[in-house]
């Protein structure tokens, strides 16, 4: 993720966003080079970003048991990391760093549970040429797990995926 030129920090250093170097510069978004440049070194960047996908030990126990304060972050970090994961290529990779990593650690049988949604796509450049079609998260993850899967041929995977109702009228 942080060799994607594509992806920034919005000005304000909250959220992220996807984009081109003009848009960018036009925006006042950070691009990753700078915004290590500003936090120091490469273990505070990664603090920094983890902040903004995950609870922090001291935001859970600030939040922990306390519902209406516990949502609206958690809704914040879950669209922080979507606005990432929803680009096709960066999809990709992830998948693959998270079969690896699952496999790394024994696992051989890993059952992922998921929202079914499409997958947007970008130029080199950080243009925005559209939604992909609706199979593209299913395509991108297998072409992701059969790479894996010429490692390690016993690697088996299944999905859950939730929200369903909302893709028919049925």
């Amino acid at each position: 993720m942080l060799t994607d030129t594509r992806i920034h920090l919005t000005k304000d250093r909250k959220s992220f966003v996807v984009g081109t170097h003009q848009q960018a510069s036009d925006e006042g978004w950070a691009s990753w080079p700078q915004l290590l440049q500003e936090l120091g070194s490469d273990h505070q960047l990664a603090e920094y970003l983890y902040s903004l996908t995950s609870f922090t030990r001291q935001e859970m126990l600030q939040v922990a048991g306390k519902a209406q304060e516990f949502w609206p972050p958690f809704e914040q970090k879950i669209t922080n990391f979507n606005t990432i994961l929803a680009v096709n290529e960066v999809f990709e990779k992830y998948s693959e760093h998270v079969l690896r990593k699952y496999i790394a650690n024994g696992y051989d049988r890993i059952e992922f549970r998921a929202l079914l949604t499409p997958l947007k796509h970008y130029d080199e450049a950080g243009n925005y040429l559209g939604e992909l079609p609706d199979s593209s998260f299913a395509n991108t993850f297998e072409t992701a797990y059969e790479r894996v899967r010429k490692d390690h041929p016993g690697l088996s995977v299944g999905f859950i995926f939730f929200g369903l109702r909302c893709l028919s009228d049925h």
